[in-house]
């Protein structure tokens, strides 16, 4: 019920079929790249909605919340869900998005990530007056951090790369990103400074 599967559910519908949306969260599509958001402005699930219930009514889309699919039969076409119920398809897409890496990390008390808006909440809770420590620095990370620092937290970005949003920037724009997230008070280790660390220059 992300962003690909909603796009997925209109398209199906512009074909007059029956559609089934399904999502293991209990609250209706929403926009995740609006989690931060969450964190620092307040925003409830009803503000990052993409559609509220009436939209979905109209549509005739038919909800599924709460419901992990466990099993998909392709030759009987029918999906099983987490609770032992299931239900048949005609044609299925599969638009489940990724799960965020959750390493194990010797002297982390705990480590969470961000991906639901129960995840945004939980990091909002447990950040107050705490040092967080953020890996990677793609633009979720960096508009996580900002979120954070606003919040009052001492905040790090650590990347493995060259420079923050290596995909999006050159090395220019990444130095330049760089410098202005540390006037921000953001504080960023990049590929060179974990070089220097492990050999101690």
């Amino acid at each position: 019920a992300g962003v690909a599967g909603v796009a997925a559910t209109k398209a199906a519908k512009k074909l007059e079929k029956q559609v089934v949306l399904v999502c293991d969260e209990p609250y209706l599509p929403y926009f995740r790249p609006r989690l931060p958001e969450v964190i620092h402005n307040n925003l409830t699930i009803n503000d990052i909605l993409m559609n509220k219930a009436e939209w979905f009514e109209l549509q005739k889309i038919k909800l599924i919340l709460s419901k992990t699919v466990v099993n998909i039969d392709t030759k009987l076409k029918i999906v099983t869900f987490s609770d032992g119920e299931t239900a048949s398809y005609e044609k299925l897409i599969i638009a489940s998005g990724s799960i965020p890496n959750k390493p194990n990390i010797d002297g982390a008390n705990e480590v969470l990530t961000l991906r639901t808006y129960d995840d945004a909440i939980t990091i909002k809770q447990k950040s107050v007056g705490k040092a967080v420590f953020i890996i990677g620095g793609g633009v979720l990370s960096i508009e996580t951090a900002f979120a954070l620092i606003k919040n009052g937290c001492k905040v790090a970005i650590a990347e493995h790369n060259e420079y923050l949003l290596h995909r999006q920037l050159d090395s220019n724009g990444g130095i330049f990103l760089k410098e202005k997230l540390e006037q921000l008070g953001i504080e960023i280790f990049t590929k060179p400074d974990f070089i220097a660390l492990k050999y101690k220059i």
